[in-house]
């Protein structure tokens, strides 16, 4: 009996490797005659450089960068070993790197995700992934394209730091002859949503109150990534104001399409393409899927719907163990045979995600011995 286990990370407690780990010992305590095949997988947001480096090897390299903020510290990114460089944009310019209390994302800048793919071009790497997924940033990618060499004036003299709040005071833009040496770079862009830069759709409207924008901040980052979907069409070519995800990461995907050679896709595609995922599915009796919260936005192409499609396609029943589920989902829309939840029987969201392993590992060893698709598939019943 092949179980594959194909996991997220659930956000705020385990990344995906200690999930799928937790899962499989689970599992291999309910039969230790069942054959688990873990993959710990993302979708484009933290964790992604990592999981490609657990699967498919290479190195790590540290370097010093600026967060957020401005302060150096320091960050990871890998190199895989045909030399592709796997960035996470998060790594640098992530939420977790600052405190609740210094979440003001006209603030921030995106610069040291722009200082580590310096770095990784600068290294040999022809070919880069950036993961844009958990940004703490809403600046159009000016962070990046200011360490590529990009430099933005409000007049012809003043230049301008590359933060949020500076993107409405935005005239012009000049880039430093350094620029020209990401010209035969090709980025990958890995992200999972499709918003445009601006409106109400966009970039400032929907994600920038999570990054601790406030209400009245909203309106004026809103303008201000319109101001730069403008100046980067007019300057560029490019239609980046009706882009499909161009305001993934605070506009980031904008920013970089506009002036790099740069192909936006869904971040479990980009992983799925370069990894065994269908090999591993296609030879496995079931998979089990989850991540932190299923709900109404998993129904749009989140991880664990992805992975039952793929399953679907191959004929390998899907089961989903989530920290959460939304009441109300369905199993069938979702293309889960079965659904379960750690989170269970009164238990507080606080002492789930504290207990989040061994909780996993407790309801991989019922699925183990009660499922009826585990138990028919490995002809027990």
């Amino acid at each position: 009996m092949k179980i594959a286990v194909i996991c997220d990370s659930f956000k705020g407690s385990l990344n995906s490797i200690e999930v799928c780990a937790a899962v499989k010992a689970g599992l291999l305590k309910a039969d230790k005659n069942f054959t688990v095949l873990s993959l710990p997988f993302a979708d484009g947001g933290e964790g992604t450089s990592r999981c490609f480096y657990d699967i498919l090897g290479g190195k790590k390299r540290k370097i010093t960068v600026h967060d957020p903020l401005f302060r150096k510290i320091e960050a990871e990114y890998t190199v895989l070993p045909d030399g592709t460089a796997v960035i996470d944009a998060a790594s640098a310019s992530g939420l977790t790197l600052i405190g609740d209390r210094e979440r003001e994302t006209k603030k921030t800048s995106s610069l040291g995700c722009g200082e580590m793919i310096c770095d990784a071009a600068e290294n040999g790497a022809e070919n880069i992934i950036v993961g844009l997924g958990g940004s703490a940033t809403t600046d159009a990618g000016m962070g990046i394209l200011y360490a590529l060499g990009m430099r933005f004036y409000s007049d012809g003299k003043t230049e301008l730091a590359p933060m949020g709040e500076n993107m409405i005071n935005v005239k012009s833009l000049e880039p430093t002859p350094f620029f020209s040496r990401f010209k035969n770079v090709r980025f990958t862009l890995a992200c999972d949503v499709t918003n445009p830069l601006c409106g109400k759709n966009g970039a400032a409207y929907v994600f920038s109150p999570q990054k601790g924008a406030a209400k009245s901040d909203i309106e004026l980052l809103d303008r201000g990534l319109r101001n730069m979907g403008e100046i980067f069409e007019k300057m560029s070519g490019e239609k980046i104001l009706n882009l499909p995800g161009a305001g993934a990461a605070g506009g980031i995907a904008g920013g970089m399409a506009a002036f790099l050679n740069c192909t936006v896709k869904s971040g479990f595609e980009v992983l799925s393409d370069k990894t065994p995922l269908k090999e591993t599915i296609r030879q496995s009796d079931a998979v089990i899927t989850g991540e932190g919260r299923t709900d109404s936005q998993t129904y749009f192409g989140k991880l664990p719907k992805k992975v039952s499609e793929v399953a679907e396609k191959f004929g390998v029943p899907c089961l989903l163990l989530s920290g959460d589920i939304e009441n109300g989902i369905s199993a069938e829309k979702l293309g889960f045979c079965e659904m379960y939840k750690i989170r269970d029987g009164g238990l507080s969201l606080e002492f789930c995600m504290k207990n989040a392993a061994s909780l996993l590992s407790e309801k991989a060893f019922e699925i183990g011995k009660n499922s009826k698709i585990i138990n028919k598939q490995s002809g027990s019943i």
